[in-house]
């Protein structure tokens, strides 16, 4: 089971956070759906 992200007071706190973690922790990449937004090579 993943880990719970916290709340964040903050951009700042949020980007120190994430700095110092591994989102793999809290977030099952293997299962995540991305989408495609149609950008395109430039």
């Amino acid at each position: 089971m993943s880990k719970q992200i916290p709340k964040f007071k903050n951009e700042d706190d949020e980007r120190e956070f994430w700095a110092t973690h591994d989102s793999a922790e809290f977030i099952n990449w293997n299962k995540a759906e991305f989408e495609n937004f149609g950008l395109t090579e430039l």
